[in-house]
């Protein structure tokens, strides 16, 4: 059943169909940045200048200086090596996963109470998808261990080549976890999920409740973790803490070049 339209909203209220104004203690514009007056005026300038779409795939005709811009003060603000801005959260973990197939990993393996939206972005990625217990480390290493001795994962030397970016491809896996679940505002094990990984896993870890929460000046999970990975690879929407749209994909300068590779992003 829909939830009942709303006909206007600020930062703190929101207005129901019959004109009564209510404190909105739902939603995720945790800075209240969707209705802070600075963004809306840059919101009017932008739709003046560039129109309310770029109207094709970056790839061709719509990329605007704006996009590269924010990619490259989001890899500052996050301390990676590159970002790639995509229309929404649940294309950058398709781009992710895409990316993660296209460096070698053939597995993902998901907390069990990873957000619908991995799972959904790791099948359309073609990744073989299993799950470990919620945020228990040690359930992770034994699928990990278990994969590994049934030959899915480690492939044969003839099968691995670093490309140049110092990542063995073959068949390794991608684990998948929210930096922060939804439900409950638990943080993932972030630590000890990364002491599992061998050498050409990754950890993609969906920040969406993180970002702009968590860490230093809101740098998310991996920063409130003390952490830093070149095995990492952050996705999160933009839709919470910053209050726009759009989404993001974060890590190493070679995973983002995959993930710019992917159908999420080019088309």
């Amino acid at each position: 059943m829909p939830a009942t339209p709303i006909t206007a909203c600020d930062a703190t209220t929101v207005t129901l169909p019959d004109g009564r104004v209510v404190l909105a203690f739902g939603g995720c514009n945790y800075l209240g940045l969707a209705n802070h007056p600075r963004v809306l005026r840059a919101v009017i300038e932008a739709t003046t200048r560039y129109g309310l779409s770029t109207t094709a795939s970056r790839e061709t005709t719509g990329n605007a200086e704006p996009h590269e811009a924010l990619e490259r003060e989001l890899a500052a603000f996050l301390g990676v090596e590159r970002t790639l801005l995509v229309p929404d959260g649940y294309l950058a973990n398709i781009a992710a996963c895409q990316g993660a197939q296209a460096a070698g990993c053939r597995h993902a393996v998901l907390d069990s109470r990873a957000h619908a939206s991995m799972k959904d972005a790791a099948i359309a990625a073609g990744l073989r998808v299993s799950c470990f217990d919620h945020a228990d480390a040690d359930s992770l290493a034994g699928v990990l261990e278990a994969l590994r001795k049934a030959g899915g994962r480690d492939a044969h030397p003839t099968e691995m080549n670093s490309g140049g970016d110092g990542h063995p491809t073959g068949a390794s896996a991608v684990v998948m976890t929210d930096g922060v679940f939804t439900v409950d505002g638990e943080p993932a094990p972030l630590a000890a999920l990364l002491q599992t990984l061998g050498p050409g896993d990754r950890l993609l870890i969906d920040d969406c409740h993180g970002l702009c929460v968590l860490g230093s000046g809101g740098r998310g999970s991996l920063a409130h973790a003390n952490l830093t990975d070149r095995r990492v690879i952050i996705t999160s929407s933009l839709a919470k803490g910053l209050g726009c749209a759009g989404g993001i994909v974060a890590g190493s300068a070679a995973d983002i070049a995959k993930c710019s590779l992917s159908t999420a992003y080019i088309c």
